[in-house]
C-alpha cells in the first residue's frame, strides 16, 4: 500500500526553516498564562512537530535552542526497522 502526504502551508504562516524545509513557529498562551511553543515542518514524505510547554519567545536564547533542537533531529529515517531506534 502506498500513501501520499499532502500538506499545504500558507506562505504567510512560514516564519522559520528547518534544514531547508519551510516551517511554522508558533507560541500559544492561554488566558491562565500557560504556554505552548511549537515548530512544524514537512519533508518529502513526513510531517514533524516539536512542542514544549513554555513560551520560547520570552527568551531569545531559549527560542534559538528550541529551533536548533528541531534542526538536529534526524528526518526521513526509515522507522520500519527497530535498528534506527537504538
Amino acid at each position: 500500500m502506498s500513501l501520499t502526504l499532502a500538506v499545504l502551508l500558507s506562505e504567510e504562516a512560514i516564519n522559520e526553516y528547518v534544514n531547508g524545509n519551510p516551517a511554522m513557529y508558533t507560541v500559544q498562551v492561554s488566558e491562565r498564562g500557560q504556554s505552548l511553543t511549537s515548530i512544524s515542518w514537512v519533508t518529502d514524505d513526513r510531517q514533524y512537530t516539536v512542542s514544549m510547554n513554555k513560551n520560547a519567545s520570552e527568551d531569545e536564547k531559549l527560542k534559538e535552542d528550541f529551533i536548533n533542537l528541531a534542526r538536529s533531529l534526524p528526518t526521513d529515517t526509515d522507522f520500519s526497522s527497530t535498528d534506527n531506534l537504538q
